[in-house]
């Protein structure tokens, strides 16, 4: 199964030059990784529409379809049976992010949750951290309702992979380590309460071993500045190891000869988006 995610911020390139139809990328993008999911945020009604137009075409063998769900933020894309989802945002109130339970009968299941947290420029790095305590909260309810903790995340959390909300044990609690990980079942002991441990391979991607070096490029006028982010994460429970491939995660820079980047491989903003895709791949 493969699994991509992509912002491809359209709700700010009204202000951008480029006249480019942006759903040629997405098509791309989803023919190339071969996805069965594809997951985006930030697109409107017109670009969805005519990504499953041109997705579709005369002899295809299996068509996509946009997964039914209550929450409009995110919207999530399948070549697999409708019948296999089951949204549950009966279950909690944000819209912030989209959960959805997946059922393949004797194969796999587990519940995928799609997120899109508010920017930096409106949020403080504490109220992001408070606000990834509420999705720890929403991800225990749903895990407990359909009896499966094998749970994906995949998104655009504003946050790196390093900071309070996303390692903090009441948070996401994501380690960097997998095996560490699974060493510890429980999770977790704070005040002698256990918090269920989350992998995030995303931590593999810093530095300049491999390109790029992240998903999302700001630089600040100001003595700290990391540059590079990684913002856009997949973040796993750890009992999903034998779903692993070697490379099961990527960051994509490059879709056929189309470069989604511009100088030092920052993301090409005007043509695309400031935000790179990622995926996952499962091996079922």
């Amino acid at each position: 199964m493969n699994i991509g995610f992509w912002n491809i911020d359209l709700n700010k390139k009204k202000e951008k030059k480029s006249t480019k139809d942006f759903s040629d990328s997405l098509v791309s993008f989803a023919r190339e990784q071969d996805l069965d999911i594809l997951c985006l945020a930030e697109s409107n009604e017109n670009t969805q529409l005519s990504f499953l137009t041109k997705i579709n075409v005369s002899g295809i063998i299996t068509p996509y379809h946009q997964v039914k769900t209550y929450k409009d933020r995110i919207s999530i894309f399948s070549r697999l049976s409708n019948f296999i989802f089951d949204d549950m945002s009966h279950l909690y109130n944000s819209n912030r992010w989209t959960i959805v339970n997946i059922s393949i009968p004797h194969i796999f299941t587990c519940n995928l949750v799609v997120v899109h947290f508010d920017s930096k420029s409106d949020w403080s790095n504490a109220s992001l951290s408070l606000e990834c305590v509420n999705l720890a909260k929403d991800i225990a309810t749903i895990e407990q309702a359909t009896k499966c903790s094998d749970t994906i995340l995949i998104g655009d959390f504003n946050m790196d992979p390093f900071e309070d909300g996303l390692v903090a044990a009441n948070g996401i609690n994501a380690l960097a380590s997998l095996d560490h990980a699974l060493k510890k079942p429980k999770g977790r002991e704070v005040n002698r309460t256990f918090y269920p441990y989350f992998y995030n391979p995303m931590w593999n991607f810093f530095g300049d071993f491999s390109e790029p070096y992240g998903t999302y490029y700001y630089r600040t006028p100001r003595h700290i500045s990391h540059e590079w982010h990684i913002f856009d994460q997949i973040i796993i429970r750890p009992s999903l190891k034998p779903y692993l491939h070697k490379d099961f995660v990527k960051i994509i820079h490059k879709i056929y000869n189309e470069n989604l980047t511009k100088n030092f491989l920052r993301p090409d903003n005007v043509n695309y988006s400031d935000h790179l895709p990622i995926t996952l791949k499962l091996k079922l």
